[in-house]
């Protein structure tokens, strides 16, 4: 959707997103579709599914190729995607090459697309790196863009911390695993492997302790990343780490853990 919609509109956009699909002149070719697609009116639930996307643009005669892109790609998982109309499945962290790879081949690979499974993750955290520095972010963007990802990838993660920690606090345990599929989302999309990985192992029983380590991890991810720019950590006392601070706090932060993350 547009990114000026309201959430009400927003949501409706997503709903009717197949109808725009088979009404478009051209008709895509093919489509690329997130499984959890969350409202934008209530952040806690989805508008909707890719899974039902996919099976509504089937109903509807779309013969292109649909892949769907979710964090869980277990097996039982996949069977589900592609039962609904999909041709492949895709986990979040797969690079552009395989997606071109999926489109070539017009679903042939389906079963294989998604090469990193959630027992995988399980299994290699122990040695997992905490940046994964093969990731396009860290091994071919352009300084300032990625400056600029990083600044907001450290924003969404601490306020999806302090969303984690509302909901702990006031024992909401409906809204957990949207937040930890949304911090899970924020770290593969910028290569921070070994807490994606954590949130991963604990999303199932989330607790305070949980928390504590996650926001560890984090802490340990960020001054990896500012190495990784050669950014020293006597330099981390900039207006924009003011400002951030400020927002941080808004949201109900700890000043301890804001301090930690600005300074």
């Amino acid at each position: 959707p547009d990114l000026n919609l309201g959430p009400e509109e927003a949501d409706a956009a997503v709903l009717a997103f197949p109808e725009m699909v088979m009404n478009a002149t051209p008709r895509p070719s093919g489509l690329l579709v997130d499984q959890n697609l969350k409202s934008q009116v209530d952040r806690y639930k989805n508008v909707t599914t890719g899974t039902k996307i996919a099976s509504q643009l089937r109903d509807a005669g779309y013969e292109g190729t649909i892949l769907i892109r979710s964090a869980n790609v277990s097996r039982k998982a996949m069977q589900e995607y592609l039962a609904a109309g999909a041709d492949a499945v895709m986990s979040k962290d797969e690079q552009r090459d395989a997606l071109l790879s999926c489109l070539a081949t017009r679903g042939s690979t389906a079963k294989n697309i998604a090469s990193s499974s959630d027992e995988s993750d399980v299994d290699t955290f122990k040695t997992a790196p905490i940046l994964d520095t093969a990731d396009f972010v860290w091994s071919e963007m352009q300084p300032q863009a990625r400056t600029e990802i990083v600044e907001e990838f450290n924003k969404q993660a601490m306020l999806t911390i302090a969303n984690l920690k509302d909901l702990l606090e006031t024992e909401n345990t409906h809204g957990l695993p949207g937040e930890l599929h949304q911090l899970r989302g924020q770290c593969r999309a910028i290569g921070a492997l070994k807490l994606s990985l954590f949130v991963h192992r604990c999303k199932s029983s989330f607790t305070h302790e949980n928390l504590k380590k996650v926001k560890d991890l984090l802490f340990e991810t960020l001054a990896v990343m500012n190495e990784a720019q050669g950014i020293s950590s006597s330099s981390q006392k900039s207006a924009p780490g003011v400002a951030c601070g400020a927002a941080l706090r808004c949201c109900g932060i700890d000043d301890d853990d804001v301090m930690k993350f600005v300074y």
